[in-house]
């Protein structure tokens, strides 16, 4: 299969993260910490539909199928060429042990980029206009741990076809990032047509992206996984700072070799 994204990131201050989501809250006491190489397996925040005013942790890769899922098509077992130009229905819905979780179990995933492309040259895609963090589609379940009984909370990350810009970057899936006039009706919304339509690429004039180092033996949090090798692919005054502790800061994304001198 192939995948949207090898890691993705959240490391955006929880003021910044609280702001972007004015309405919910961090559970009390809060464990959070910046995230540069969130991967299946690893755990990262999540809002839910049963739940929309508070941040949850759960685990990357949805269980409860016969296989643990990180993502999961929107096609379904449509498309399986991954056609670009694929203008067919969004048949997630068809899929076995899918269609109650796309009804009832739907949450925003967290993220202020992800990393894609071939893995010996991999891109850290952003949205430009300091969109962050925003939102992947995502799908949660609830199940319990053969061993100890115990609630295990999970979650997977829809994908669709490329943009032509991710396209450039050498895959052919993308994960599916809502528009945020969109998020309160993918938690919400109880009609399929309305959560299905949304199923669909992010604009590609919204985004941009720089190469980073490949990494992808390396699961480490670490922040030099999303240092930029070169410049962005388009060129831009923007720059984020993902700084969590104000005396160590960290700055990454799409910004001229100039301004790098500069800055």
């Amino acid at each position: 299969m192939n995948n949207p994204f090898h890691s993705f990131v959240l490391a955006s201050s929880l003021k910044r993260i609280q702001s972007r989501h004015s309405l919910a809250v961090f559970p009390e006491p809060v464990n959070y910490y910046p995230n540069y190489n969130i991967r299946p397996g690893n755990h990262s925040w999540v809002i839910t539909n049963d739940s929309p005013k508070l941040f949850q942790l759960f685990g990357f890769g949805l269980k409860g199928l016969p296989a643990i899922q990180p993502f999961l098509r929107a096609e379904g077992k449509r498309n399986q060429d991954d056609d670009p130009n694929y203008n067919g229905s969004n048949a997630i819905f068809l899929q076995p042990g899918i269609k109650k979780l796309i009804r009832f179990r739907r949450c925003l995933v967290l993220a202020d980029a992800f990393i894609t492309g071939p893995p010996e040259s991999p891109f850290l895609v952003y949205l430009l206009n300091k969109q962050r963090p925003f939102c992947f589609a995502g799908i949660w379940n609830h199940t319990k741990a053969e061993e100890t009984d115990s609630d295990v909370f999970s979650f997977a990350v829809i994908t669709t076809v490329t943009n032509p810009f991710i396209a450039s970057l050498g895959t052919k899936r993308m994960p599916v990032i809502l528009e945020p006039k969109d998020e309160l009706t993918w938690l919400k919304s109880s009609q399929l047509s309305d959560i299905l339509r949304l199923l669909r690429p992010y604009p590609e004039e919204k985004m941009n992206a720089y190469p980073v180092s490949p990494f992808l033996d390396d699961s480490s949090n670490v922040f030099s996984v999303i240092q930029p090798k070169g410049n962005p692919l388009r060129e831009t005054a923007f720059r984020v700072d993902l700084s969590h502790n104000r005396r160590d800061k960290h700055i990454f994304s799409g910004y001229t070799f100039a301004e790098r001198r500069k800055a």
